[in-house]
């Protein structure tokens, strides 16, 4: 026979969950205020002014992004000019997809340039089976540069000759070297945006700012060329 009553296992039990439920939760609000901290330190030393959080009109605008929900939250804005006379934007961004059974946040951090009203342009990862797959019926010529690249990443334009001008070696090349987290670049609304998963911080601020700055130039590179008005007016 125990010599203790059958309700003291149970409530040992519970108490040993919540004090490791609270270690947590002390343990991720310190880490939280330490990557705050991080920003701060680095919007100083880039700048930059921060913000806590964007409201619901500038995570609207920020929607023309197509990964980016409308009905996310926007968090550690910097934002302003930097050394290199490049506006920059930077946040983190998160929306909540739900199954109906199970949901999920997905967070991305975003670091966008201003640019010309370029036309609209976006470079995505292919999911990986379905570039597995698609691999099977489709085999890009090794001598075609773009047609190899597009086989493992999906590129829209809203025009043809700009897709076909900007997927230069130089910038094919660039985003091929990305880390594995980039999830894109985007040119819509006179921004050139690149996102990579996970929240904003120290370290994925860098990623973008390392996959941005040879974007911007790669695109820049293009100004002038002739025949194509877009090149001459920075417009569609």
């Amino acid at each position: 026979m125990s010599p203790f009553p059958r309700w003291v296992i149970p409530v040992v039990f519970v108490g040993f969950l919540l004090a490791i439920a609270v270690a947590l939760a002390i343990r991720g609000a310190k880490v939280a205020r330490q990557r705050a901290a991080e920003l701060r330190a680095l919007a100083e030393r880039l700048g930059l002014a921060i913000l806590e959080k964007g409201d619901k009109e500038f995570v609207k605008a920020w929607s023309a992004v197509k990964p980016l929900k409308s009905s996310g939250k926007a968090t550690n804005i910097l934002y302003g000019r930097l050394d290199s006379g490049r506006d920059l934007t930077a946040f983190s961004h998160t929306y909540v997809v739900s199954t109906g059974k199970s949901a999920h946040a997905v967070t991305h951090t975003v670091a966008a340039y201003d640019c010309p009203a370029w036309p609209a342009f976006s470079v995505q990862r292919r999911n990986a089976l379905v570039a597995a797959v698609r691999s099977l019926f489709k085999k890009p010529d090794p001598a075609d540069g773009a047609a190899s690249f597009e086989s493992e990443w999906v590129v829209e334009a809203a025009d043809p000759d700009w897709k076909r001008a900007l997927l230069t070696p130089e910038l094919m090349g660039v985003l091929a070297a990305q880390h594995k987290t980039f999830a894109g670049l985007w040119v819509r609304e006179g921004k050139l945006a690149v996102l990579f998963s996970g929240a904003l911080n120290v370290e994925s601020l860098e990623r973008a700012l390392a996959a941005i700055e040879p974007a911007m130039v790669a695109m820049e590179s293009l100004h002038g060329v002739e025949g194509h008005a877009w090149a001459e007016t920075g417009e569609n």
